[in-house]
């Protein structure tokens, strides 16, 4: 009957160095991976940023304010007398 061979200390070792090196690898890639994703993202917002603010400029340009949209009426004591008992009477 023939005896098993040994196994020898120093070969698990290595394939355990190896596994364990390539995991690091491995992290360090997707570690750099998410940090081009993020940067990534940061650069679309900020250009869509950019053009929000060109196009908000053109439409502010384009559309003057008018001075009776921002001016308020005010309403007759009367007046809000009507309307409260309109609403509430119904």
């Amino acid at each position: 009957m023939e005896s098993p061979k040994p196994v020898k200390v120093t070969d698990m070792d290595e394939s355990e160095e190896l596994t364990y090196e390539e995991e690091q690898l491995q992290l360090i890639i997707m570690k750099e991976l998410e940090t081009q994703k993020a940067n990534a993202e940061r650069e679309i917002i900020k250009k869509q940023n950019e053009e929000y603010q060109e196009s908000l400029k053109v439409d502010i340009a384009s559309e003057p304010v008018k001075e009776e949209a921002v001016q308020f009426k005010e309403v007759s004591i009367e007046e809000m007398r009507r309307v409260r008992l309109e609403r509430f009477c119904d």
